[in-house]
C-alpha cells in the first residue's frame, strides 16, 4: 500500500489520498483511494473503511470540494466536511457533507470530494 513517503513534521505518519464522485442518493464513486471502500451511511454521510490496519488515525488532513463536467463551483460554494471519531476495531471514519444551509447533502454526479487521511505508522503496516 505504500507508494512514497512524504516528508512531515510528524515521523511515521502515512497519507491516503482520496477522490470521490457524487452519485446522488447512493454511495460516491471512488477514483482515487487504493486500499480504502467507501459506502453510503445516511443523507451526506458516507463511511471510509480500510481494507487493512495503517496504525492509529491521527486527522483529517485537508478537503477540498470540486465540479467535474457540467458542474459549476456554486454547486458546491459553501459545503462543509465533518468527521466523527475514528472505529480502530472497524478501520473506518464516517465523513458527513453539509450544504450553505447546514443541512445534510449528497454529492451529485458533477461533484467531487477530494481529502487525506493521515494516520500515524505502526509495526502493523
Amino acid at each position: 500500500m505504500h507508494s512514497s513517503t512524504p516528508k512531515s513534521s510528524e515521523a511515521g505518519t502515512y497519507e491516503l489520498h482520496v477522490v470521490l464522485t457524487g452519485n446522488g442518493a447512493a454511495a460516491p464513486t471512488k477514483t482515487r483511494g487504493n486500499g480504502l471502500v467507501v459506502t453510503r451511511e445516511d443523507v451526506g454521510v458516507y463511511r471510509l473503511t480500510l481494507n487493512e490496519d495503517l496504525g492509529p488515525f491521527m486527522s483529517l488532513g485537508g478537503h477540498c470540494f470540486g465540479v467535474v463536467g457540467a458542474g459549476a463551483v456554486e454547486d458546491v460554494a459553501g459545503y462543509t466536511l465533518v468527521h466523527g471519531a475514528w472505529n480502530s476495531a472497524g478501520r473506518y471514519l464516517d465523513i458527513a457533507v453539509f450544504d450553505s444551509t447546514f443541512a445534510p447533502v449528497d454529492l451529485a454526479a458533477t461533484e467531487t470530494l477530494d481529502l487525506t487521511l493521515i494516520h500515524k505508522m505502526s509495526t502493523a503496516v
